[in-house]
């Protein structure tokens, strides 16, 4: 009998990984990326250096950079979840574009994978909740907080690390690592942001998202969700064309609860502010403020 040599699994890398330098550690399969910005006379110079391999460290400029660790390849059903996505690095560059309109705000990061938007706002934020439902993923984000806490105005412990399951109904509590405390809960009550990047993928996930956003916004009335996406193309067979299912989906969900419903206000944003970040900013890409009608 023949042997049938086993399949590679096959594996996947964020194209953001192309454009911006890293360097590999020599634990398999994790890599960093030093992000640099800065800025002069108001206007913003994309420059990006690659941090020494040794010591992680970077030469002066007039602007923040911070280290961040990724996974180099990412199996199929983590994708979204290890690696750096363009609409991350779309948000955080609007995050520091408007940095003073969100000064000593709360707010509460869905879906946040490794964690950028959150270290990003974390810079000016009175308190961000990171959030995410993998317990690894969890781990990975929190040292990338960690790594970065140097950064935040107001305290090391700004950005907290917590789980976050959108088909639950409650916030997990008690002694985990990433559980919510009642002090937690009490501080979410007065979140006025909710940041969400590349997460419109999925009909079933993007139900789920709408609906922890709508359960969000009944408790915090004066709420916006800033909401980055790029749409994906795709051919498919039942339209005979290259559209954007998941896209089309969320827009069709959108729709019904600001003009059927009259529940939402939404509207997408223009994306013409500079890039603090290297990456190619595609038509694709988009950013919706959304809020309670």
């Amino acid at each position: 009998m023949a042997v049938v040599p086993a399949v590679a699994e096959e594996t996947f890398l964020s194209d953001v990984h192309l454009y911006t330098p890293f360097f590999q550690t020599s634990k398999n399969n994790v890599d960093f990326t030093s992000y640099l910005s800065y800025f002069k006379n108001n206007v913003c110079h994309e420059y990006m250096k690659l941090a020494n391999a040794t010591t992680g460290n970077m030469s002066e400029t007039s602007g923040f950079h911070f280290l961040f660790c990724f996974f180099f390849f990412t199996r199929l059903q983590l994708i979204g979840f290890d690696q750096v996505w363009r609409g991350a690095l779309l948000l955080s560059d609007f995050l520091v574009y408007n940095e003073e309109r969100f000064n000593k705000c709360i707010a509460l990061e869905l879906g946040a994978g490794l964690g950028l938007c959150s270290i990003v706002l974390g810079r000016v934020a009175k308190k961000v909740f990171c959030t995410d439902l993998r317990e690894n993923i969890l781990r990975c984000c929190q040292n990338n907080i960690t790594a970065n806490s140097h950064l935040f105005k107001y305290g090391y412990d700004v950005v907290a690390v917590r789980k976050f399951d959108w088909l639950a109904s409650g916030l997990p509590t008690g002694e985990g690592d990433f559980c919510w405390t009642k002090e937690d809960q009490e501080v979410l009550k007065n979140a006025t942001v909710v940041l969400a990047a590349d997460v419109i993928y999925d009909d079933s996930l993007t139900d789920a998202f709408i609906g922890t956003f709508l359960r969000l916004m009944e408790a915090n009335k004066p709420i916006t969700l800033l909401l980055t996406i790029e749409r994906r193309l795709n051919f498919t067979l039942e339209e005979l064309a290259v559209t954007s299912p998941a896209y089309n989906y969320f827009l069709s969900r959108i729709k019904e609860l600001e003009t059927k419903e009259q529940r939402l206000s939404t509207r997408k944003l223009d994306i013409d502010f500079p890039n603090y970040l290297q990456y190619e900013r595609v038509k694709e890409l988009e950013l919706w403020e959304i809020k309670p009608a």
